[in-house]
């Protein structure tokens, strides 16, 4: 159906240190994490890892995103057809804001493709996608970075990302950064 997410299908409230690891299949509104972030809705401090397939509006974490989203990340391998993204299929809203976020899974689409959202028209801050793992090389907001630089702790503070309180660099020294909040 539509409107699925691996945790919400729709997001009317605030949704923070959540995951979902796992497949998420649906036809559109399809994300890791959440199918439809609602209006000036929040989603932070959260992650998906896995697989997510469906047509329209598909994103790793969130597939169509209507509020604001920050540091979240996404690890999933996303196939779709319209507006695909590493993290959110489409974000559109005035009030929309993504930032601080990041995702390295593989993204395939026909239209409105990108490795870190698919469709987005209102832009988004400090934020990252993996070149490399992708498979994608544009995106609408964010920056593409390599394989090594993903894994690399100055790519992310020296954008602003908070260290202290919010990131760390996982304890095994091979990946890009993970949430404080998680077992590492």
């Amino acid at each position: 159906g539509s409107f699925v997410g691996g945790l919400v299908g729709t997001n009317s409230g605030t949704l923070s240190e959540s995951s979902f690891t796992g497949s998420v299949t649906g036809s559109n509104y399809i994300g890791g994490l959440v199918g439809y972030n609602d209006v000036s809705k929040t989603i932070s401090k959260s992650y998906s890892t896995g697989s997510v397939t469906g047509s329209n509006y598909i994103g790793g974490l969130v597939g169509f995103n209507n509020g604001l989203v920050d540091n979240t990340y996404s690890n999933v391998d996303v196939t779709g057809v319209d507006s695909v993204g590493g993290l959110i299929g489409k974000s559109d809203h005035s009030t929309t804001d993504v930032s601080k976020s990041y995702s390295t899974g593989s993204v395939s689409g026909t239209l409105r493709v990108g490795g870190f959202i698919g469709e987005n028209p209102i832009g988004c801050s400090a934020s990252f996608w993996n070149l490399q793992t992708s498979g994608q090389s544009t995106d609408s907001c964010a920056s593409g970075k390599t394989s090594l630089l993903m894994k690399t702790q100055s790519t992310f503070t020296n954008a602003g990302w908070d260290f202290s309180n919010t990131w760390k660099m996982p304890s095994n020294n091979k990946g890009p950064p993970c949430l404080k909040w998680e077992q590492n």
